[in-house]
């Protein structure tokens, strides 16, 4: 599915996609020097869309989605939330200040992982199986990043 252009309904998943990739390289290239500042940067993205992201994902494109395909043993849907949650899992030390630094390198492999694989490999199938009329639906219900998550990290 190389060269599909990504429908208008889900470019704005895929603008957050942008700006998680940018925070995924800022993770896996923390140092003891930066820790703290890295930790703040994904509070920050996680605390003003971050996590709205996988909400948004999670009841809206996947019920669109689950109309037109079966979801119960689906696989590609199975590591979405999967990641999901281990991504919640690491979120949550974080924001417990629990996280040490392999943790954030962690975090930062994991987020490029996930979505590399929801752009290159999720997102295709989606767009040309969920209905047009719910593409139409769904697109003004995705929020857009907030301001604060839009400053260069």
């Amino acid at each position: 599915m190389a060269g599909l252009e990504r429908h208008e309904a889900l470019q704005e998943l895929s603008r957050h996609h942008h700006r998680a990739l940018v925070l995924a390289l800022q993770l896996r290239r923390a140092t003891q020097e930066n820790e703290a500042d890295v930790k703040e940067a994904w509070l920050d993205f996680w605390k003003n869309g971050g996590h709205e992201h996988f909400i948004e994902e999670e009841t809206l494109l996947l019920p669109l989605y689950a109309k037109v395909n079966e979801i119960k043993q689906n696989p590609d849907v199975m590591r979405m939330l999967l990641d999901h949650v281990s991504i919640r899992q690491l979120a949550l030390m974080i924001e417990c200040d629990e996280a040490k630094l392999e943790d954030l390198h962690q975090l930062g492999e994991l987020l490029k992982e996930h979505v590399h694989f929801e752009e290159h490999e999720l997102f295709p199938v989606m767009q040309s199986t969920i209905y047009e009329e719910d593409l139409a639906f769904m697109k003004p219900r995705f929020h857009e990043m907030i301001d604060a998550c839009q400053k260069p990290l």
